[in-house]
């Protein structure tokens, strides 16, 4: 796997986020095989692949909620599975595709729940605290909707307050499922936008599973490309984003151009 170049204050830094050898499945069949991943302070991974390649259950992995077969999984130099849950919970922030909650919480409120790693034993927030969900809250812009039940949140609202609720918990790395799902255009770049900046002004790596192709080409430094449980490329985007490997890997005509303004690539539908 090529490593590309981050901020040069961070290139000596040793990974915040390494698997190796991973096996996941049940009995004797593996569902997921994934060699190696390795993500470095101030760097954002791309996870692309088609329905069901198995970038939803690598993520989990990732953050510790499935236990592989085989392998191991280290977070801010631990392995996972020997991490106490608040240490975790400090060090790794877990954003879903879908999340539900059986009470009528605020969005602040529900947002507030990302500095309970670092309450303590304190029962009461301090003024930092808040400082810090509402610098969330303005990050993603709900900080008007903030005495909103999240029972009235849209899907693109609830999936903004779910980013919110990760970034009060000020992780080391940031784990997100498909995080522009339900979002329009403006919002999908503008939170691209967000994990990307966090990665190179706050030196956080994060790991992005996403079906948008055109994103991920843009904003990630890496990318890791599944199928059917195996990864079929990994490495720098113009690496992986090969007319090739997708038309292979998405089994449909493709074309893939470079952008004219970054020089990265372009993927459309080819229609025959």
């Amino acid at each position: 796997m090529q490593t590309l170049t981050t901020p040069p204050l961070r290139s000596g830094a040793p990974p915040l986020l390494h698997a190796q050898s991973l096996r996941f499945g049940h009995q004797d069949r593996n569902f997921l095989t994934v060699n190696e991943l390795t993500v470095k302070p101030g760097t954002l991974l791309g996870l692309l692949g088609p329905n069901g390649a198995g970038k939803s259950t690598l993520l989990r992995l990732l953050a510790g909620l499935l236990t592989p077969r085989d392998g191991v999984v280290y977070i801010c130099g631990q392995s996972v599975e020997s991490v106490t849950t608040e240490r975790r919970a400090r060090c790794l922030a877990w954003v879903p595709q879908r999340a539900e909650t059986p009470f009528e919480w605020t969005v602040l409120e529900m947002v507030a729940l990302g500095r309970h790693p670092h309450l303590g034993s304190r029962l009461r927030d301090r003024d930092s605290d808040h400082r810090v969900v509402e610098g969330a809250l303005q990050q993603v812009g709900l900080w008007p909707l903030r005495r909103r039940p999240v029972s009235t949140l849209s899907g693109g609202e609830w999936q903004r307050a779910l980013i919110a609720r990760a970034l009060a918990q000020e992780p080391q790395i940031l784990l997100l499922d498909e995080p522009v799902a339900n979002l329009d255009l403006a919002y999908q770049r503008q939170i691209y936008e967000l994990i990307r900046g966090l990665c190179r002004e706050r030196g956080i790596g994060a790991v992005a599973a996403d079906h948008h192709i055109d994103l991920q080409a843009h904003f990630c430094d890496e990318l890791m490309l599944l199928d059917r449980g195996q990864v079929r490329a990994q490495g720098s985007v113009d690496q992986v984003l090969t007319k090739e490997l997708l038309e292979a890997v998405y089994r449909t005509p493709l074309h893939v151009r470079p952008d004219p303004d970054t020089g990265r690539p372009v993927v459309h539908w080819r229609f025959e």
